[in-house]
């Protein structure tokens, strides 16, 4: 089958978007320019980016937001509500400090923990619904939306080749992926083999159970340090590593926003916790254990395929 690929680096990943219609050129550099766009307003490593002028707002200082970076905004604080803030936007100190002690191959103290606490929670972060503005009531929170822009991003990415005319794609933003038109299937990672190896695949099309998977796990970022295992996905309630007994969740829909968060916050809850929130929301999931259990919801069982884990 004949087919054009744009592949570029963006947010902190490759992304591939794949168009199987001809005639589609058009609609693919659409597609890539608006991702790179929103890297731009989005990413707190870019010094004049929206998300760095909110990190650097004063104390109860106002700031205008164009319409992409508001509704992100809208969705994260949604989401840190709805899981009790295990899906937090302003947890970046955490991370950033449990990420520089991996480095150096040293545990993290509970002082150090509780001083980078003070300056992280959603709910320091307020908004005006008529302007489209964001007020820190603390000015030394920051927010950084590296667990929420891929997923935000598919989706928008989407809309745009849908409205374009595009009838078959594969969209992946770095493993954040989307299928429009026939069905594809795709391959999930073995969360305890090298990167590209699957444990199994997943059936993904516009009908059905969804046209979208994202994954999220531990492994992409884990040292053992002092004969236990620290990694990067922080459970903001706590301050420390998440320590919820899973590996890895892929969850299955047709939301990518929302799964994107649900991921996040299904890695610090656990199973148990999470399906009541990912039930109501029609999502599916597959979830491995630190045990290499495979636990699969029932609306997935007729189209997955689990290789080994």
């Amino acid at each position: 089958m004949a087919f054009l690929q744009k592949m570029f680096p963006a947010m902190g990943t490759v992304n591939t978007i794949t168009i199987f219609d001809p005639d589609q050129r058009d609609a693919a550099q659409k597609a890539k320019d608006y991702i790179l766009s929103l890297e731009y307003s989005l990413s707190v490593f870019r010094k004049e980016s929206e998300a760095s002028r909110i990190n650097r707002l004063k104390e109860d200082e106002w700031l205008s937001l164009s319409p992409d970076t508001y509704q992100i905004l809208v969705r994260s604080l949604y989401y840190s509500s709805l899981t009790g803030g295990a899906f937090d936007l302003t947890s970046m100190p955490l991370a950033m400090l449990w990420k520089e002690a991996m480095k150096k191959g040293r545990p993290v103290s509970e002082r150090e923990v509780k001083a980078v606490k003070a300056h992280v929670g959603y709910d320091g972060l307020k908004l005006d619904h008529f302007d489209q503005s964001i007020i820190k009531q603390k000015a030394d929170l920051s927010v950084d939306f590296g667990g929420i822009a891929k997923g935000f991003a598919l989706d928008k990415v989407l809309t745009l080749l849908r409205k374009e005319g595009v009838q078959n794609a594969l969209v992946d933003l770095g493993g954040t992926v989307g299928i429009l038109g026939q069905p594809h299937r795709v391959g999930i990672q073995n969360p305890f083999e090298r990167t590209g190896v699957p444990m199994g695949s997943v059936l993904l099309g516009d009908s059905g159970t969804g046209q979208i998977a994202v994954t999220s796990g531990v492994y992409e970022q884990s040292r053992q340090i002092d004969g236990q295992l620290y990694h990067h996905i922080i459970d903001p309630r706590t301050g420390h590593p998440a320590q919820s007994g899973l590996i890895s969740v892929t969850l299955i829909g047709n939301d990518a926003c929302a799964m994107d968060a649900m991921a996040t916050a299904a890695m610090v809850l656990g199973r148990d916790r999470i399906l009541p929130l990912l039930s109501n929301r029609n999502l599916q999931a597959i979830f491995v254990t630190e045990a290499k259990e495979v636990l699969v919801t029932d609306g997935l069982s007729y189209q997955h395929q689990i290789f080994a884990a």
